[in-house]
């Protein structure tokens, strides 16, 4: 990855506005779609490995709500 570009995790369980997304992402010059996810439990695994510098979430996932998912990202950065 280019230092300028910004890396970009989609998070959605559905495949077709996941897959519309990333396309239209994947035309920007300055990001780079570094996976697609679509649950929590796939989310908080790659997070594990791996920190994109922005995080476009769907907040109705089946498995957890997206806000929940919130609400744990900032409690793991306080934490960190």
């Amino acid at each position: 990855m280019s230092s300028n570009k910004h890396s970009v995790l989609l998070v959605d369980d559905h495949p077709i506005v996941a897959a519309s997304t990333r396309s239209l992402l994947e035309g920007e010059n300055h990001l780079e779609v570094v996976g697609v996810k679509y649950s929590a439990e796939e989310l908080f695994s790659f997070l594990s490995e791996r920190e994109p510098d922005l995080l476009i979430l769907d907040v109705s996932l089946p498995d957890i709500d997206g806000f929940e998912i919130i609400d744990n990202m900032v409690s793991w950065c306080k934490a960190n």
